[in-house]
């Protein structure tokens, strides 16, 4: 559709025609979070393509690394009503008055995890589509899609985190930065274990939380960092790392 309107905070658009409606006169006052229930960001959006026989859509797909722009926030994207008979929308006219954010899930089922990322970059957009509609920014306006319709979704994505880290102004997943020098870093993943041999995942030791910080420089083995401590070697992915100054 001509003149879609987005959010400045996409990476690109998806130049396909989505399925998409008028929005009926209704302003938009909700935020309706979804999974995409795989791990493949395009297999989901061809889903949502006009004429395709899923009969959905979205307006936003969120990965670790983008946000694309797939329906214009002008209209109503397919993404929340009632699949039929007893399954009653527990808000009038869901896709009319919302706006619907599909998350790129990070593992299969049954978990359909989310990535931290991912989550990260919905809070942004969260927090710029409620400042734009003035919306509030709580968990009566932002809503899981299950708690509009029957249904499992959003899978492994916690909407409260979503809206905790949209309150803090949406900030995303610091880039990581490395030193030569020894310092203190901080492990910023939900969690991570530690191994006791460094070049297999192996032998796990114990279990580390977001947050936990250590003094030592991390050693490179392709895109993943080990850190060495007492009780074996912490992995973690480059971007879930990053250099904390050290502690006086």
């Amino acid at each position: 559709m001509a003149g879609e309107v987005y959010s400045k905070l996409i990476t690109s658009k998806n130049p396909k025609v989505m399925n998409a409606s008028s929005r009926c006169g209704w302003g938009i006052d909700r935020i309706i979070i979804h999974h995409n229930a795989t791990t493949n960001k395009n297999t989901a959006m061809n889903t949502w393509v006009k004429g395709a026989p899923a009969n959905t859509s979205a307006h936003y797909e969120v990965t670790p690394t983008e946000i694309i722009g797939c329906v214009g926030e002008q209209y109503a994207a397919w993404h929340a009503g009632g699949t039929g008979g007893s399954d009653v929308p527990r808000i009038a006219c869901p896709n009319q008055r919302s706006i619907g954010i599909e998350n790129l899930n990070s593992t299969g089922a049954p978990h359909w995890k989310v990535d931290p990322r991912t989550v990260a970059n919905t809070a942004r957009l969260v927090a710029d589509i409620c400042k734009r509609y003035s919306i509030p920014l709580d968990r009566h306006h932002v809503l899981g899609h299950n708690e509009v319709t029957s249904t499992a979704c959003p899978g492994g994505l916690d909407v409260d985190e979503v809206v905790r880290l949209a309150k803090k102004g949406g900030t995303s997943v610091a880039k990581p930065t490395y030193y030569k020098t020894k310092g203190l870093y901080e492990v910023i993943a939900p969690k991570v274990y530690a191994y006791k041999d460094i070049k297999a995942q192996q032998k796990r030791a114990v279990r580390f939380m977001k947050g936990s910080r250590f003094y030592a420089k991390p050693k490179k083995y392709g895109k993943i960092y080990r850190f060495k401590t007492a009780v074996g070697y912490v992995t973690a992915n480059k971007d879930y790392v990053k250099f904390i100054k050290a502690l006086k």
